[in-house]
């Protein structure tokens, strides 16, 4: 017995729903840091959270974090403010249904150091991604909804941008910073005394 038109229809959509919701549960499922990095993070000996100029990366700078330019550092050793930043992060992870933008220009950084092990996170709130580097690496999709305690934690610790206002209104109205505290040695051969700008 041949199908009616309308069963051929129902079917199809069916089928055209299931398609679409199969690749999302599955990339729904693996947007998760491995857990290796959230204990780097949660327990890291070094945290530092960085402003990252989003312009075009520039590879032979010196100075770059995965190759953007570092605008300001802020040491994170209040256990408290570590782990709001952690949480909002991986909360930020778990919203994100699959939605991401075609473009990444990064204005937030981690960088976390613990037992020699090493996660440095690129975040994208405006594109909605990160990029993580160090023991485990991969691209992951976030909200923007961590993006006010990022910009909290920054503000409290005096950091800013140096970006013109238009081009960094999603970022706040923090101040002019010209020196950040050093990052490790790991990922670019540089010391305190060298991040100087």
């Amino acid at each position: 017995m041949p199908f009616s038109c309308w069963q051929r229809i129902v079917i199809t959509a069916l089928i055209v729903t299931i398609c679409a919701i199969v690749p999302l549960a599955l990339r729904r499922s693996s947007n998760q840091l491995p857990a290796s990095t959230i204990m780097i993070l949660q327990q890291a000996d070094r945290f530092e959270l960085l402003s990252l100029d989003p312009r075009l990366p520039d590879l032979a700078d010196e100075y770059a974090f995965h190759g953007y330019r570092v605008l300001a550092s802020v040491p994170i050793s209040d256990p408290h403010r570590r782990q709001m930043l952690v949480s909002a992060l991986l909360k930020g992870m778990r919203e994100n249904a699959g939605t991401i933008a075609a473009c990444f220009n990064p204005r937030h950084g981690i960088h976390a150091l613990y037992k020699g092990k090493q996660a440095d996170l690129v975040i994208c709130f405006q594109c909605l991604q990160l990029q993580l580097f160090g023991d485990s690496s991969g691209e992951f999709l976030i909200s923007d909804s961590p993006q006010g305690v990022f910009q909290a934690s920054l503000k409290a610790g005096a950091l800013a941008s140096d970006l013109p206002p238009k081009q960094n209104e999603r970022c706040g109205d923090l101040r002019p910073f010209g020196r950040f505290s050093g990052l490790d040695k790991r990922y670019r051969g540089l010391s305190p005394a060298d991040t100087k700008f």
